[in-house]
């Protein structure tokens, strides 16, 4: 384990398989204290597991996203347990429901857009105070290039995509001078079980072609990685705007600071 992040706090939710599960142990392997967010318990201690076992520090907390109750007592239970957060991943989120509006289910449909757009309010409402009272703070918002797309049959995901990439470009305006740094991310196309639900699903619009499930676990760990450079303070000039992490950080920095 390196020390990059020693002494920082972190919290992820979606924690408990693909990517959240891929930044949680690469954070915890940089020396950041781990808090572990999902609804299902047994996926979180596996990867809590994963991440003692590695030497790191980690806490298991389940709940809902949408429920302001959860998040309130996860934020506290982490912060009682590791210090003040430091950073927030929002990375929990599903793909469906699939169909065009008119057809597809509207409380289904709005389900997803307080899975993505509620679930972040909640987290970033819970945790801002503490990180503008120490003038220091950054949040990761797991968005898709599939927010500043037209997707028919997908609104669904695409809506509640868009409106994190324009949330998160929000609440990095208000409070970046305070030392906040709020980063947006399209983390690339990115075989995870969530796609292969997708796949599976007949009412999905399209066949998900072009992705490559052998390079799934080599794109998990470079989103890992990814987020332990974005956590170390090196790329905030990067924040505030949608990132794609299919291109390489520095590279993307150069042509921000050119």
């Amino acid at each position: 384990m390196t020390n990059s992040l020693q002494g920082q706090t972190a919290l992820i939710t979606g924690a408990g398989r693909g990517i959240g599960r891929s930044i949680a142990l690469e954070l915890a392997r940089a020396g950041a204290s781990v808090g572990l967010f999902a609804r299902r318990q047994d996926d979180l201690e596996t990867v809590a597991g994963e991440v003692e076992a590695a030497g790191g520090r980690a806490l298991v907390l389940t709940g809902d996203v949408t429920s302001k109750a959860d998040v309130d007592s996860a934020v506290a239970a982490l912060t009682d347990a590791f210090g003040p957060i430091d950073f927030l991943v929002n990375n929990a989120g599903r793909s469906q429901p699939y169909g065009p509006v008119g057809t597809v289910d509207p409380e289904a449909w709005w389900d997803t857009q307080a899975i993505h757009v509620l679930g972040p309010m909640l987290f970033m409402s819970a945790v801002l105070p503490s990180m503008l009272e120490r003038g220091h703070g950054r949040i990761l918002n797991v968005a898709s290039m599939a927010g500043v797309m037209i997707g028919t049959g997908s609104s669904a995901y695409t809506v509640s995509k868009a409106t994190v990439i324009r949330l998160s470009e929000h609440v990095h305006a208000e409070h970046h001078d305070a030392g906040v740094s709020v980063f947006v991310v399209h983390p690339g196309s990115i075989v995870t079980d969530m796609v292969r639900t997708s796949q599976k699903d007949p009412a999905a619009p399209q066949r998900f072609g072009g992705l490559k499930p052998e390079r799934a676990e080599a794109d998990l760990e470079r989103v890992g990685r990814q987020a332990v450079a974005l956590a170390s303070g090196e790329y905030d000039a990067l924040a505030g705007s949608l990132l794609d992490l299919e291109k390489p950080l520095d590279e993307s920095l150069a042509a921000a600071t050119a």
